[in-house]
Parts: structure tokens; sequence; C-alpha cells
């Protein structure tokens, strides 16, 4: 391979002939958006209790996670590796995440 001194193909004269523009950072100067706390609730409660209701099927049907069913019982009172259980960890974790989901965007609305 030749490297000629003079830049002879486009890509070349192009990268020469150039002058680099750096674009700033851009949420440094866009102004601060606002989230609704009810939709970043729901959506934390959905995701929340949707992995409490695999977590709570999995110890039970497949024996995986016993034990952090079991640990994760002794905050949600009524979770246990059982169907029924399941469900009434799901609703634990709904509520839980709602509430942090909510207290999070409210938070971040006001800072």
């Amino acid at each position: 391979m030749i490297i000629p001194d003079q830049p002879d193909d486009f890509l070349s004269s192009f990268l020469v002939q150039s002058t680099l523009h750096v674009i700033p950072f851009p949420s440094l100067f866009m102004e601060k958006r606002m989230i609704d706390p009810i939709r970043v609730a729901i959506a934390l409660g959905f995701t929340c209790g949707l992995g409490a209701l695999f977590l709570g099927a999995a110890a039970y049907y497949l024996g995986w996670g016993t034990e952090a069913v079991d640990m994760i019982g002794s905050v949600y009172r009524g979770y246990t590796p059982t169907p029924g259980g399941a469900l009434i960890g799901t609703g634990w974790a709904f509520v839980d995440g709602f509430v942090g989901g909510w207290l999070f965007a409210w938070i971040y609305n006001k800072v």
C-alpha cells in the first residue's frame, strides 16, 4: 500500500479539509422534563409484581429460589412458594413498586 503525500481519495481529502465540530452534551442545554408519577408508579409496580409472580412460580414448580421467596416472605406477609403465596407476593410487590415508583418520580420532579 502506497501512502501519498497529498490526499487523493475523497475520504482523505474530506478528513484533511474538514474541521471538527464538537456537539455539546444535549441534556446540558435542554429544559428539564417532568415525568408523570402515576405512570412511573404503575410501570414499576407491574414490573415488581411480575418478578414476584415469576419467582414464586419458579419456587413452586421448579424448586428454584425457595430461599429467596422465604427471605422476601419475611417482608411480604403471606409470600410463600405456593400458588396462593405467589399471588399474595405479587400483590405486595405491586404495592411496594407502586409506592416506590411514585416517590421516585415525585422526588425527581421536585429536584
